[in-house]
């Protein structure tokens, strides 16, 4: 399946935004690779990783299809447009805070907890 780059950059948008959402996505590190980040919709698994295992760019994208896992399209950032690149980065670090739990990263979370620590 080939998708043109502005299908790419809207279903990477989509995701980020769905993630994003109360009751959205959540997603889960995968147990392929250490800094992979997978999550499901009703017909299909996502997965976003580093390319180098670094958790830094250029990152994957892949689409699988549930039922027969067989791989859908895989986008390697490095290779693609500047606005693929930047969709796939962001999605990548919101990705990468729903599986820690920390949806608004790590610092904002500690700095809340301090707020409300009574010391």
């Amino acid at each position: 399946m080939n998708l043109e780059p502005t299908e790419i950059i809207q279903i990477l948008e989509r995701l980020a935004r769905k993630t994003q959402t109360p009751n959205g996505l959540s997603w889960e590190v995968s147990a392929h690779e250490p800094d992979e980040y997978l999550t499901k919709s009703r017909r299909f698994r996502y997965y976003v990783r580093s390319r180098d295992g670094d958790g830094a760019a250029p990152y994957i994208f892949e689409i699988y299809y549930p039922e027969s896992q067989k791989p859908g399209p895989e986008l390697v950032v490095d290779s693609g447009a500047e606005d693929a690149r930047k969709a796939l980065s962001e999605l990548y670090q919101i990705a990468r805070r729903s599986a820690s739990g920390f949806v608004d990263g790590l610092a904002t979370e500690v700095l809340r907890d301090l707020e409300d620590d009574p010391f």
